[in-house]
């Protein structure tokens, strides 16, 4: 009868304690829903807010990309405006002195010989070879134009040396040359012969020109024969 009694008593705390816990799960039941649901919330806010975090970093990437590239052709813009504004007349005036362009052979010929009639020069014939480009060696910032030269073999017999240096000053009207290398030798004449030349002279001018497109193989030239003028 004891142990029945016991067993029933072990049975009855068993099933309060069941009870007591079903109880307690449902009143921590909210709670721990709310806790799940929470935390889920706040993986989501994390996740998202990364995503944003994300998506704003490479949109200021982008956007300072776009930035960095308008103001790359802002400042190319006022750099060309600037070099306009540097070299735009000189550039006029190489192109009022014929330099700009095609190559006027008929002005060198036609200078040589109102100079010759003029002047009274004694001879001079000459010989043109064909234009080439110029490859100097440091270069020289010129756009879509191209630096092109062509040689003039001059020879000329003189009474006296202003002869040259007068026709030399008169080919300056024909265009931009440079005298890449002149010999002037001296003729063994009788003083009393009249107008015989006393002087010969043989002189390389290189006429230089500015063309938009090429016209000829770049053969190279002395950089010196590019630079001055008589």
């Amino acid at each position: 009868m004891g142990t029945m009694t016991a067993a029933a008593s072990k049975k009855s705390r068993s099933a309060a304690s069941a009870e007591q816990l079903r109880d307690e799960f449902a009143y921590l039941r909210r709670p721990l829903l709310l806790f799940l649901v929470s935390l889920a919330a706040a993986a989501l806010i994390v996740g998202v807010s990364d995503w944003v975090r994300r998506d704003r970093v490479q949109v200021l990437t982008e956007t300072r990309a776009r930035h960095d590239a308008a103001l790359a052709r802002l400042q190319s813009a006022e750099l060309e405006m600037e070099e306009i504004r540097l070299y735009q007349p000189r550039f006029l005036q190489l192109q009022g002195a014929g330099m700009v362009g095609a190559e006027n052979r008929l002005a060198w010929v036609e200078t040589i010989r109102q100079s010759q009639q003029v002047r009274k020069l004694l001879s001079v014939t000459y010989e043109i070879e064909p234009q080439q480009l110029v490859n100097l060696s440091a270069p020289i910032a010129l756009g879509d134009y191209q630096l092109r030269a062509s040689r003039m073999i001059l020879h000329a017999a003189l009474l006296h040396e202003m002869d040259l240096f007068n026709l030399l000053d008169d080919l300056t009207n024909a265009g931009l040359y440079t005298v890449q290398d002149c010999r002037i030798r001296r003729n063994e004449v009788p003083a009393e012969v009249a107008l015989s030349p006393r002087m010969s002279a043989d002189c390389t001018l290189v006429w230089i020109s500015l063309g938009s497109a090429p016209a000829v193989p770049a053969v190279p030239l002395p950089a010196a024969a590019a630079m001055g003028t008589p």
